[in-house]
């Protein structure tokens, strides 16, 4: 299991009274739908969200809402002193990191794709 370690610490943590959950379900005390369940329904900056989702897992909504009031603040600032705002002077928020991951996934096809195009090209035209 790819996270088992950080489940198993967020399911000591979450869930107290069941405290190897993990080892339960390996010795078959307990079903894979209610490990599943348990699991799924972890908090967002559990160890296991951290782990899937990068620092952003620690980002709530609000903390999203006052990250943009902020940087909007900062942008009217510097348009009243008559001057863009500096990039270092905005808050950035984290980027997901299974996002990150699609993004170079599909990057790469894009890529692979437009080669292979080249090359479709070529052979047509009888080049290389």
């Amino acid at each position: 299991m790819e996270h088992s370690e950080v489940i198993e610490a967020d399911l000591a943590r979450w869930y107290p009274r069941d405290a190897d959950q993990l080892l339960a379900f390996y010795r078959g005390e307990m079903t894979l739908r209610r490990l599943w369940v348990l699991s799924r329904h972890l908090p967002r900056d559990s160890f296991t969200g951290r782990a899937l989702h990068g620092e952003i897992a620690d980002w709530t909504p609000e903390t999203h809402l006052l990250a943009r009031a902020c940087n909007m603040l900062t942008s009217a600032n510097a348009q009243r002193a008559g001057r863009r705002p500096s990039q270092n002077d905005m808050i950035k928020p984290p980027r997901d990191k299974k996002a990150q991951e699609v993004t170079k996934t599909k990057a790469k096809a894009r890529s692979r794709e437009r080669d292979q195009g080249w090359r479709d090209l070529d052979k047509m035209f009888n080049v290389g």
